[in-house]
């Protein structure tokens, strides 16, 4: 959950910003499901089962053991461990403490920890617990997808994943009011060894514009985002976006 940064009232000074809805599913269908949102509220948890203020499964997150606090979820695959969802309060020190709590859950028997962070490369948290190896270094891939682009670090114990999010994610406040972030965030995702697939970068044409992609670019606008950010959330560059609507008009 992100303070705002301009000039607040109180409750925009807070820590209670919560994540974008469409940013989440995006993100569920990339990692997920996810059975707990470990840093929420009633009003605002993405998950059935939530830590935070009120919650009845443990109000500090912190002391928390995350895998007993999350519920199991089945694939096709047959059961799997828990998935967590986590977008920290970004006041200190609780980036630092979110993120090695994330870090410590996994390495522990959490299969997977989404952290929505700023992408502060600089910071210590961020080398402590995002980047640090967990044993020897098994390789390196890339990719692409509708969020941004992927790094994932595969080590022994850990692998680490990196989603650099295009454009800035506009967060939601308590009453339903959106502020557009100051900087650019990132999905920063730690999994057990196994449980991500390596990473292929797709190369060659521009990406098409999918019904799902024309989806996200006209909600964008209509929510008063320029065309601009609309179509780099999408992942769809300019030229292409207008041939597409030249052919569209054609076809009508």
């Amino acid at each position: 959950m992100k303070p705002k940064s301009d000039t607040p009232s109180e409750l925009s000074a807070s820590d209670l910003w919560a994540t974008p809805p469409e940013l989440f599913a995006a993100a569920s269908a990339l990692y997920g499901p996810f059975g707990l949102d470990a840093a929420a509220m009633k009003s605002n948890t993405k998950c059935e089962r939530w830590l935070g203020p009120g919650s009845h499964w443990n109000e500090n997150a912190l002391e928390a053991d995350w895998f007993d606090s999350c519920r199991f979820t089945t694939s096709t695959g047959g059961a799997r461990g828990p998935r967590v969802w986590c977008n920290p309060p970004f006041s200190k020190p609780n980036l630092d403490l979110f993120t090695a709590k994330g870090r410590q859950q996994v390495l522990a028997h959490v299969d997977l920890v989404c952290l929505l962070v700023p992408a502060n490369t600089t910071a210590g948290w961020w080398h402590r617990n995002i980047l640090a190896p967990a044993g020897r270094q098994l390789g390196a891939s890339h990719g692409d997808s509708i969020l941004g682009a992927r790094d994932q670090v595969a080590f022994e114990h850990l692998t680490v994943e990196r989603l650099t999010l295009r454009g800035r994610v506009s967060f939601v406040e308590v009453g339903g009011f959106t502020g557009s972030a100051r900087g650019h965030h990132v999905l920063a995702v730690l999994a057990r060894p196994g449980v991500l697939p390596r990473l292929v970068r797709r190369r060659g044409a521009p990406l098409k514009v999918t019904p799902e992609r024309e989806a996200r670019v006209r909600a964008e606008v209509e929510r008063g985002q320029p065309l601009a950010y609309a179509l780099s959330m999408a992942g769809v560059n300019r030229r292409t976006w207008y041939r597409h609507l030249e052919r569209k008009g054609r076809a009508a």
